[in-house]
């Protein structure tokens, strides 16, 4: 079965699988996750690990190097079904999987907050926080650091240097709602 096929079988059957992504000859942490909508350039994936429902994922469908579905998959597919993990927590959230800005918009118009991540070892960033702009060639975003405290400026991430997007997910949202401005250094 080829990589399509598979990804609309994952989609339409919500099949749990072990993600593999790779890019330029490097592999990127892979994520159990269960594939939610796609398009020719993007997926949309919820990510669960040890039974612990995570947030949303995008990156570029050609990245996936594999999707693994054996055994272990198939029974913890099982128990999210029957624990009822997978399904309450699919919230059907409209993302246009267009393009990095149209991603970029859906969340925006959603009112969720991001992570932003360039997983290239040479280039690896982590940018959490609101979506402040976004235009044809990147996306803007007010990054806060692990105490809730938001730069004084913003973030600017050019859409080519993104390989994974991340979004409704608890750490993020519970982060968001104690976020506070930095005080200037005396």
């Amino acid at each position: 079965m080829e990589l399509k096929e598979k990804i609309i079988d994952f989609k339409e059957n919500l099949k749990c699988s072990m993600l593999s992504r790779t890019s330029n000859g490097e592999d990127f942490e892979n994520k159990r996750a269960f594939i939610i909508d796609f398009s020719d350039e993007l997926v949309l994936a919820k990510e669960i690990d040890d039974f612990i429902v995570r947030g949303f994922l995008i990156f570029p469908i050609n990245h996936i190097s594999k999707l693994r579905r054996n055994r272990n998959d198939i029974f913890y597919e099982k128990i999210c079904k029957k624990e009822k993990l997978i399904e309450p927590n699919i919230k059907n959230h409209k993302i246009d999987l267009t393009s990095w800005s149209t991603v970029f918009k859906s969340i925006s118009k959603l009112g969720f907050n991001v992570i932003v991540r360039n997983e290239y070892s040479e280039e690896d960033t982590f940018d959490i926080g609101p979506i402040i702009k976004i235009t044809d060639k990147k996306v803007d975003i007010n990054y806060f650091d692990s105490r809730g405290n938001l730069d004084s400026e913003t973030t600017e991430i050019p859409w080519e240097k993104i390989t994974l997007v991340e979004f409704d997910d608890l750490y993020i949202n519970l982060m968001s709602k104690y976020l506070k401005k930095s005080k200037p250094e005396k």
